[in-house]
């Protein structure tokens, strides 16, 4: 063993010992997934109440498109006129139901690596690799510190993931999208009103 290995390894377990306790402890917090899970949940919410709505208009489309109306002696189909909407509509719908799977497909993922196991695996090989750190050789050393952060990336990668696209939509998305909602539900109170009066 060289006197730089030598050196390495005495210093190493100081910020080694830190930094991994300090992972382990994060990891068995659950902090980040608590939070995670948390956005995840208000943006089901938000996107479900915005599909129910694009349905909704939807339905009311449908029901109007054989309806005809009278104007100054001319008969037109509500229909004719509500096509074009329709058919975003039913784009639009399609599009959430893709965000919709999205997000409880990271739901799902979220649970996966919050679980116990990957917390005791963290656990385990964040002591090997501090006892390699002070006891062990650097060739164990190194191949320990890769596993444990391998298995650190996949514990949090998706957290944060989730926490960054949280931050961005509150920062830039969040009254945006709660501004088209509003539009979309007065939408479809007028399109219910123009089916009332027709009917």
């Amino acid at each position: 063993m060289t006197t730089r290995t030598r050196n390495l390894l005495a210093w190493h377990p100081r910020w080694v010992l830190i930094a991994t306790v300090g992972l382990v402890v994060l990891a068995w917090s659950g902090v980040l997934d608590g939070l995670s899970a948390q956005y995840i949940d208000n943006a089901l919410i938000g996107s479900g109440a915005i599909y129910a709505t694009a349905r909704g208009i939807n339905a009311l489309v449908s029901v109007l498109q054989g309806t005809e109306m009278n104007a100054f002696l001319l008969t037109f189909t509500v229909g004719e006129l509500l096509d074009p909407i329709n058919d975003l509509i039913e784009r639009f719908s399609g599009v959430m139901m893709l965000a919709i799977g999205s997000l409880a497909m990271q739901k799902i993922l979220l649970e996966v690596v919050s679980h116990t196991t990957f917390n005791i695996l963290l656990t385990v090989l964040g002591g090997g690799v501090v006892a390699t750190s002070i006891w062990g050789t650097a060739r164990q050393y190194a191949a320990l510190s890769k596993f444990f952060f391998v298995t650190v990336i996949t514990r949090f990668s998706l957290a944060l993931v989730v926490l960054a696209n949280s931050w961005a939509d509150v920062i830039f998305l969040e009254e945006a999208d709660e501004d088209r909602h509003i539009a979309m539900q007065k939408f479809q109170g007028e399109l219910g009103l123009i089916g009332s009066r027709a009917g």
